[in-house]
């Protein structure tokens, strides 16, 4: 069980989204992100810096387009954290990743302080079978019939999608498990948590899950946000809002 935590301000309790980019457009998440400021819920907007060459499996705009980082930067201003998706919508060898990430900075004044992997990414952090060790490693290749094993590789020295060294200095966090559980500090109570075995992550987090509507509904639901509250922790959503 985590420590009780005393928010800013006096607050309750805490809420916010980490919004994987997958799919989002000006037009569909324009008013999401308007609705989210006029409400004052400063969450987390995750960005492409750059237009990848190949046609993405699971795509969206990226900050090359001039409207979208227009609107980018407004929300910027507004308080919102940009953050990384990787660098586009497929897998980066090294170089584009490097240039992916100092066109973060150039773009947005510093460089990311948070990271989600993009789904199928290569250059993925600790991704895949890289996530667990042992017999948790071996189940997990296992159910998904080993289709995973080996292929997200990021994190191995020498390898071509190989930037864990830039990683490592330059981004503070990365997520990684997501829970069903809407209180993300109960399902994990140590985060944010350093992995001595996967060094070049500097800080890991969690997420409570809501990939579809039915289950964002679920997520967010009065009695799930009651509970939220009564117990005074908080809920970092996974959720794509596109």
């Amino acid at each position: 069980m985590h420590k009780k935590i005393i928010w800013p301000d006096g607050k309750k309790f805490a809420f916010t989204v980490f919004d994987d980019t997958d799919l989002a457009t000006l037009s569909n998440v324009g008013e999401v992100y308007s609705l989210l400021s006029d409400l004052g819920i400063k969450t987390t907007k995750s960005v492409w810096p750059i237009k990848g060459p190949r046609i993405p499996k699971l795509g969206g705009s990226t900050c090359e387009d001039p409207e979208y980082m227009r609107f980018l930067l407004d929300l910027q201003s507004k308080g919102f954290e940009i953050a990384l998706h990787n660098v586009t919508y497929h897998s980066s060898e090294r170089e584009d990743t490097v240039r992916g990430i100092e066109k973060f900075r150039q773009l947005f004044g510093h460089y990311p302080y948070s990271l989600a992997n993009h789904a199928d990414c290569e250059e993925s952090i600790y991704w895949g079978n890289y996530r667990l060790t042992g017999i948790n490693e071996w189940v997990y290749n296992l159910l998904l019939r080993f289709r995973h094993k080996g292929i997200f590789r990021g994190a191995v020295e020498g390898d071509k999608y190989f930037w864990g060294d830039v990683c490592r200095d330059k981004i503070k966090y990365v997520r990684n498990f997501v829970y069903k559980e809407t209180n993300t500090l109960k399902a994990c109570p140590f985060m944010p948590y350093h992995d001595p075995s996967r060094p070049y992550v500097n800080y890991w987090f969690a997420s409570s899950e809501g990939p579809t509507v039915t289950q964002y509904n679920e997520c967010l639901s009065e009695e799930n946000m009651d509970s939220l509250e009564c117990c005074g922790s908080d809920l970092i959503g996974h959720f794509c809002l596109a």
